[in-house]
């Protein structure tokens, strides 16, 4: 995978264990949340102002996932075991999905999450 490969896995580990550590004192925590345009007519994402973000699942026990919001509701979209590997294959789909920042900015965002 291309995503990452300037982050250290400590501090990728860092940021896995932030988000593991937030979703328990907020079980509704979101991270990394981006906007996502509206797929049009095949109404895979519905309106202008859907998003999209990455949390700890609560539809699948131990479980990460990435989310969207659009017009007809929240979905949990894929769900990712929560160890390094799938916590990259949760951040890859994240990024497929946004439409709101370039890898650049993605990587920065990552890289200041958890911080004060």
């Amino acid at each position: 995978m291309q995503f990452f490969n300037n982050i250290s896995r400590k501090k990728i580990g860092e940021v896995l264990n932030h988000i593991a550590f937030e979703s328990k004192r907020d079980t509704r925590r979101r991270f990394l949340e981006y906007l996502v345009n509206s797929t049009g007519d095949n109404q895979l994402v519905v309106g202008g102002q859907a998003k999209t973000w990455i949390k700890i699942s609560s539809e699948q026990e131990k479980k990460l996932c990435y989310c969207l919001e659009d017009e007809d509701g929240i979905f949990e979209l894929e769900h990712f075991n929560i160890t390094f590997e799938g916590f990259l294959e949760c951040l890859e789909c994240l990024f497929r999905q946004q439409d709101e920042v370039s890898q650049k900015d993605f990587e920065i965002d990552f890289e200041n999450l958890g911080k004060a």
